[in-house]
């Protein structure tokens, strides 16, 4: 499960960064910055929440 969220954290990172450059200006840029942003929002909240649920989960079964 570790391994999947890294190999989705760098293929992410490396998309953003091409995408980035092919956007780099204009009108097109600026749309795709925000809907970037928005998807990082949740993306990071699904983490974390996903990090909350283990660690209720580990405190439960002790």
């Amino acid at each position: 499960m570790k391994l999947w969220f890294k190999l989705q954290f760098w293929v992410t990172i490396i998309a953003l960064v091409y995408v980035f450059f092919i956007f780099n200006d204009g009108y097109v840029g600026k749309l795709f910055m925000e809907v970037l942003f928005g998807f990082l929002g949740e993306w990071i909240k699904g983490l974390f929440q996903g990090f909350l649920d283990a660690i209720v989960d580990s405190a439960l079964h002790q």
